[in-house]
């Protein structure tokens, strides 16, 4: 059983490139993946709570601004009011996409073929 020196140097070639890259990429992955929690990744967790916490209460806010805005429409129409409507009509669409969304393709799709 012979190796010939070509076929050393390429499984050397291999094996160093391997090493060199579980040292480089995967050693310091898999240091960060186990790393034990510190003060800053506890008060960057808390900042992202927060900021959460900020983004439902500004998007309650907007649909109460949108359901009285959505009351007042119905006395006058002007072209403000006809963007009002837009809106209001293209989130109702968006949150019954997001609740069923296989039911809406298939509005959508019923939509279409009457169409044609």
């Amino acid at each position: 059983m012979t190796i010939d020196l070509y076929t050393l140097l390429r499984w050397s070639l291999a094996a160093i490139t391997v090493f060199i890259f579980y040292r480089l990429i995967v050693r310091k992955f898999a240091n960060k993946m186990l790393e034990l929690p510190t003060e800053k990744n506890d008060e960057t967790l808390e900042k992202v709570l927060y900021f959460e916490d900020d983004v439902e209460e500004e998007k309650k806010d907007n649909k109460n601004l949108l359901k009285k805005v959505e009351d007042s429409l119905k006395l006058s129409e002007s072209q403000e009011e006809a963007k009002l409507r837009y809106e209001i009509l293209r989130d109702r669409l968006k949150e019954m996409v997001e609740k069923s969304p296989k039911e809406s393709a298939q509005l959508f799709t019923d939509l279409v073929k009457d169409k044609e």
